[in-house]
């Protein structure tokens, strides 16, 4: 079952060349404020991407607000990120791993995530390579602007800048705060999707 839904994950990434959520991103006014049309149709296939992965694991019967809580009250109590990247089933996936090559080729890749390298510190040999929130991204700046108006997205971006990564706060914080998102509203999800795609893509290091 597990090989079929990241087969059916595979093929959203790889085929949906005008993603479902675009134009309702695109008339979101915070989103145009940062991104421009070509930058939100890249955000509109991560959103979708998270959307299909929601969806497949609540079985398709609710709506998408309802599917998004009902996944998210599975890892309520996870404590930490390999717990994690165990249970969500993203870390080192065929499906992820196809819709990062794909952002790759696009501007709005560098206007989310650095590559961050985990290294030995006796022989100085890289061991890991994950992916972290480029603070100085477009993306960033729309955490910050989200804050205005959202007291949640607020401490976010506030931890972002005081600690520099996704730390174990703003992974307790979004545990909890699922409840009280509204998850039809496209822009919400993307930031819940650019954050647990971050969390759990570490993997070992490979020549890239």
């Amino acid at each position: 079952m597990k090989k079929i839904v990241l087969l059916i994950l595979v093929l959203v990434v790889n085929y949906s060349c005008t993603p479902i959520s675009h134009m309702k991103l695109m008339n979101d006014p915070d989103v145009r404020i940062v991104f421009n049309e070509e930058e939100i149709s890249s955000l509109g296939l991560i959103v979708n991407f998270f959307d299909s992965f929601i969806l497949e694991n609540t079985g398709e019967a609710q709506n998408i607000h309802q599917s998004y809580h009902q996944y998210f009250e599975t890892i309520e109590n996870l404590e930490s990120i390999e717990d994690l990247s165990i249970n969500i089933g993203l870390a080192n996936s065929n499906a992820t791993k196809t819709l990062i090559k794909k952002l790759k080729d696009r501007e709005i890749f560098n206007e989310i995530w650095n590559y961050s390298y985990g290294y030995d510190f006796q022989t100085k040999d890289t061991l890991s390579v994950e992916l972290e929130l480029n603070q100085r991204g477009k993306y960033v700046q729309l955490l910050e602007l989200l804050g205005k108006n959202n007291k949640f997205f607020l401490e976010y971006y506030k931890e972002l800048q005081s600690s520099g990564t996704i730390s174990p706060v703003n992974i307790s914080q979004f545990k909890k705060y699922f409840q009280e998102v509204k998850f039809q509203k496209e822009v919400n999800r993307l930031v819940f999707a650019v954050h647990y795609i971050t969390i759990v893509s570490g993997e070992e290091y490979k020549n890239r």
